[in-house]
Protein backbone atom coordinates (compact mmCIF):
# COMPACT_ATOMS: atom_id res chain seq x y z
CA UNK A 1 0.00 0.00 0.00
CA UNK A 2 1.67 3.31 -0.86
CA UNK A 3 1.92 5.93 1.42
CA UNK A 4 -0.94 8.30 -0.08
CA UNK A 5 -3.80 5.53 0.62
CA UNK A 6 -2.27 4.58 3.76
CA UNK A 7 -2.18 8.17 5.15
CA UNK A 8 -6.65 8.50 3.28
CA UNK A 9 -6.98 5.15 5.13
CA UNK A 10 -5.63 6.33 8.81
CA UNK A 11 -7.79 9.63 8.14
CA UNK A 12 -10.96 7.89 8.00
CA UNK A 13 -10.73 5.20 10.48
CA UNK A 14 -11.93 7.55 13.09
CA UNK A 15 -15.01 8.70 11.16
CA UNK A 16 -15.94 4.54 11.02
CA UNK A 17 -14.98 4.06 14.35
CA UNK A 18 -17.49 6.47 15.31
CA UNK A 19 -20.15 5.84 12.86
CA UNK A 20 -19.43 2.36 13.59
CA UNK A 21 -20.24 3.27 17.55
CA UNK A 22 -23.10 5.28 16.99
CA UNK A 23 -25.09 2.15 15.27
CA UNK A 24 -24.63 -0.04 17.94
CA UNK A 25 -25.53 2.50 20.74
CA UNK A 26 -28.58 3.13 18.40
CA UNK A 27 -29.67 -0.84 18.17
CA UNK A 28 -28.67 -1.29 21.97
CA UNK A 29 -31.06 1.93 22.97
CA UNK A 30 -34.31 0.65 21.52
CA UNK A 31 -36.39 -0.78 23.70
CA UNK A 32 -39.28 -3.18 22.05
CA UNK A 33 -42.76 -2.43 23.38
CA UNK A 34 -43.66 -5.16 26.17
CA UNK A 35 -47.21 -5.49 24.98
CA UNK A 36 -48.76 -4.88 21.73
CA UNK A 37 -51.15 -1.17 21.72
CA UNK A 38 -53.33 -0.73 23.58
CA UNK A 39 -51.86 -3.27 25.84
CA UNK A 40 -51.11 -2.77 29.02
CA UNK A 41 -47.90 -0.57 29.06
CA UNK A 42 -49.16 2.61 27.35
CA UNK A 43 -51.97 4.41 28.59
CA UNK A 44 -54.97 5.56 27.25
CA UNK A 45 -55.07 8.43 24.77
CA UNK A 46 -58.13 9.79 26.86
CA UNK A 47 -57.68 12.03 29.96
CA UNK A 48 -53.92 11.94 30.89
CA UNK A 49 -53.19 14.67 30.67
CA UNK A 50 -53.70 17.95 33.51
CA UNK A 51 -56.42 19.96 31.37
CA UNK A 52 -59.89 19.18 31.24
CA UNK A 53 -61.33 16.73 28.74
CA UNK A 54 -64.29 16.18 27.28
CA UNK A 55 -65.65 13.79 24.93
Amino acid sequence: MSKNKKSIFLAGLPAIVIVTFLVVAIIYAWTEPTASPPGGNVPAPLNVGTDTQTK
